[in-house]
């Protein structure tokens, strides 16, 4: 996960580009509830037994087409690589860590080691309205710690670039030129 690198060295980060993650404790939906109050505040095989549930086929499914306003357009493909990808040996445990790390972004965010040091250092946030996982208000929470961030609210569920990627890229791309403009003016 990047936020581990970035909270070793924040000096390396020059700007982001988050598409539906979020570090802000009011992002979370109600999914998350098991996670939030049990296995973060304990880990342990008990409080991870009723996780292992996001793990499993119909689940990875309806994370994929959950809140697309047209589900049957993505790819079954997507889902079926995923599952395919989960079924290696531990990868199902490095999924489960990886749940129990998230609270670690948050915890950064908190922490004073902000990383909005800088006009480069704005993120730019692509927000899919209708995520299984993150509320909206996730997203606005960006803008408590970085006031110049960039803020793109899509009618797309938790994997935005599915229905959304022409106008994430195209986005995307305009960040990234203007932050390099502006990277190069300080040099």
């Amino acid at each position: 996960m990047g936020f581990r690198i970035v909270e070793r060295h924040s000096e390396w980060l020059e700007w982001l580009i988050i598409q539906n993650t979020n570090a802000y404790e009011e992002g979370f939906s109600a999914v998350w509830d098991g996670l939030r109050n049990a296995y973060w505040k304990r880990k342990m095989a008990e409080s991870e037994k009723p996780l292992e549930s996001f793990l499993e086929a119909d689940t990875v499914r309806t994370v994929y087409t959950h809140g697309h306003p047209n589900p049957e357009l993505v790819s079954p493909d997507n889902w079926n690589m995923n599952l395919y990808f989960l079924a290696r040996p531990n990868a199902k445990r490095v999924q489960l860590d990886f749940f129990y790390d998230y609270q670690r972004m948050s915890s950064f965010m908190r922490s004073g080691r902000r990383f909005c040091v800088g006009v480069s250092r704005i993120p730019s946030f692509f927000g899919g309205q209708d995520d299984i996982f993150f509320t909206p208000e996730g997203g606005e929470a960006y803008l408590r710690d970085l006031p110049k961030a960039e803020i793109h609210r899509l009618k797309s569920g938790h994997f935005a670039v599915e229905d959304c990627l022409p106008y994430i890229t195209e986005k995307m791309l305009a960040f990234y030129e203007r932050n390099q403009q502006v990277a190069a003016r300080r040099r």
